[in-house]
C-alpha cells in the first residue's frame, strides 16, 4: 500500500499537466485523479479523508508526517516541522462526485472479465506507436487498432501490424498512453462503457477514453505478394543512421527532397544518397540478390523499421520489413 505521497508522484505523469480539467480527490482508501485523457486511481493508506485536491499546489507541500484537516474553505497541512501550509479548497463538487462516481463504479465491476495481458501486448503496442500520426485530428490514425491477436497502425506513409499472445475485445488506444502504461507495467485490460482500462499488480487503474472512430482496413496489404525478398546485410542499419543524422538538418529547414536510394544488383545491394553536405554511397555483397528497378525511401522511415538480420521484401510503391511477429511497410518513391 503506498503513502499518499507515493501516490501523488505515480499519479502525476498521467494527470499532473497543468490543464484546467486536472482534478485530484482523496477518497479515504484510494487517491483519484483525471484530466482530459486520463483517469487513474491508486490505493493510499487511508488518512480518514474524503476531499477534492488542488493537485498542483498539494504536490508542492505533502510530506511522509503529514496531518490534512480543513475548513469550509481551507486545506491545512501539518508537516513535521510544525509547519502549516493552507491551501485554497476547490469549490467544484461536481469534479468530487464524478471522481467518486468513477471509483464505485469501478469496485461494482465483474472482477472476472479482466483479460490478462503479457510481455507481446506491450512489446507490439510500442513497436505500433512508430507509425502513428501524432496529432490527434486524424482521428483514428493517431490510435493503434487493437483487435484480437493482433495490432495494427498506419500515418499514411507507413503501417505497422504485430501480433500478440493476448485475445482482446477491439478498441482503438490513442498513441500517447505508450508511456503511462510502461510505467505502470499494466498487466490487465477491461473495455467497460466507453473506457479501457488497465490495471498492474498493484491495483493500480488507468482509464482511457475509448476514440471512437473507423480504423482503415490494412491487413490487405500485409498479404500482398512481393517481387523479391533479402536479409539485411550487416552494417546496413549503420550505414542508413549516419546519413539520416546528416541529412536531418536538410529535411529540418524544408529540403524535402532527400532520399535514400536502394539499387539492387546481381548479387549486391547499392545505397546511395545526397545530401547538401554530399554524397554517401557504399555496396552490401547479398547472395541470391537479383537485378530490380532502384527504389528511394525516406530516410528517417527506413532507419525506424532497419534492423540487422531482418526480412525485407520490395515491390513497386513499398517495402516490408519481417519478423515472425512484426511487419512495416513503407512507401517507396
Amino acid at each position: 500500500m503506498k503513502t499518499l505521497q507515493e501516490a501523488l508522484k505515480e499519479i502525476k505523469p498521467a494527470i499532473g499537466n497543468n490543464s484546467e480539467f486536472s482534478t485530484c480527490a482523496l477518497l479515504e482508501t484510494h487517491l483519484s485523479g483525471s484530466n482530459e485523457f486520463f483517469y487513474m486511481r491508486i490505493p493510499v493508506e487511508s488518512l480518514g479523508h474524503n476531499l477534492l485536491l488542488p493537485y498542483l499546489e498539494f504536490f508542492q507541500v505533502v510530506g511522509e508526517d503529514m496531518q490534512i484537516s480543513e475548513t469550509p474553505i481551507q486545506i491545512h497541512i501539518k508537516t513535521g516541522k510544525n509547519q502549516i501550509a493552507k491551501l485554497g479548497k476547490p469549490n467544484f463538487p461536481k469534479y468530487y462526485d464524478y471522481l467518486k462516481s468513477l471509483s464505485l463504479f469501478i469496485d461494482q465491476m465483474d472482477i472476472e472479465d479482466w483479460v490478462d495481458l503479457d510481455e507481446s501486448f506491450m512489446e507490439a503496442f510500442a513497436f505500433c506507436c512508430v507509425t502513428t500520426n501524432k496529432s490527434s485530428d486524424f482521428t483514428s490514425l493517431f490510435c493503434i487498432n487493437v483487435r484480437e491477436d493482433r495490432m495494427s497502425s498506419t500515418d499514411g506513409f507507413r503501417m505497422s501490424q504485430a501480433f500478440v499472445e493476448t485475445n482482446t475485445l477491439p478498441f482503438l488506444l490513442p498513441n500517447y498512453t505508450l508511456s503511462i502504461l510502461k510505467k505502470l507495467s499494466v498487466k490487465q485490460v477491461k473495455l467497460v462503457e466507453g473506457w479501457i482500462l488497465f490495471k498492474n499488480e498493484e491495483d493500480v487503474i488507468l482509464g482511457v477514453h475509448e476514440v471512437q472512430g473507423k480504423f482503415p482496413n490494412t491487413d490487405e496489404f500485409f498479404q500482398e505478394k512481393y517481387d523479391q525478398s533479402f536479409i539485411v546485410p550487416q552494417g546496413l542499419r549503420e550505414f542508413a543512421s549516419t546519413f539520416e543524422a546528416v541529412s536531418k538538418p536538410d529535411m529540418d529547414f524544408g529540403v524535402d527532397e532527400i532520399r535514400l536510394s536502394l539499387e539492387f544488383l546481381d548479387g549486391e545491394l547499392r545505397c546511395f544518397g545526397k545530401t547538401l553536405k554530399g554524397q554517401f554511397a557504399r555496396r552490401f555483397p547479398i547472395k541470391g540478390l537479383g537485378k530490380y528497378p532502384t527504389i528511394q525511401v525516406n530516410p528517417f522511415y527506413f532507419l525506424s523499421s532497419v534492423q540487422d538480420g531482418l526480412k525485407v521484401s520490395v515491390k513497386p510503391k513499398s517495402i516490408l520489413f519481417q519478423t515472425k511477429n512484426f511487419s512495416r511497410i513503407l512507401k517507396t518513391y
